[in-house]
């Protein structure tokens, strides 16, 4: 779905950030937190090859052995490698070497364009 996009696009920033549960899911574990904390994930540079890392543990591993890893809450260890394999596919097809974490959203992103920046 994103090929055309970046195909019709060639000035695509580099410099990307990721928001949502499976980009700040990465940074925890990659931090291996015990307890997470949104002062330690936001911000937090994952580079690719960290995220293949993450990755290939996680597929290594069954669903109840995924359960027990740092960072990674287990209601996610069902979703996780699938969520995991769409931020590497983007990664690669933007031919990014990393990603920011944000623990911002759209809805706050938003909020700051429409009423902090008057647009």
């Amino acid at each position: 779905m994103l090929t055309p996009f970046i195909s019709e696009n060639r000035e695509i920033p580099t410099d990307i950030v990721g928001i949502g549960g499976t980009i700040t899911t990465l940074a925890a574990m990659s931090q291996d937190l015990e307890i997470y904390s949104r002062e330690l994930v936001h911000g937090y540079v994952l580079s690719k090859s960290e995220i293949k890392r993450l990755l290939d543990l996680m597929m290594s591993l069954s669903l109840d052995e995924r359960r027990l890893l740092n960072g990674l809450q287990p209601e996610r260890a069902d979703i996780i490698v699938a969520g995991t394999i769409i931020v590497y596919t983007i990664l690669k097809l933007l031919n990014c070497t990393s990603i920011t974490v944000s623990e911002w959203d759209n809805l706050e992103g938003a909020l700051v364009e429409k009423y902090i920046r008057g647009k």
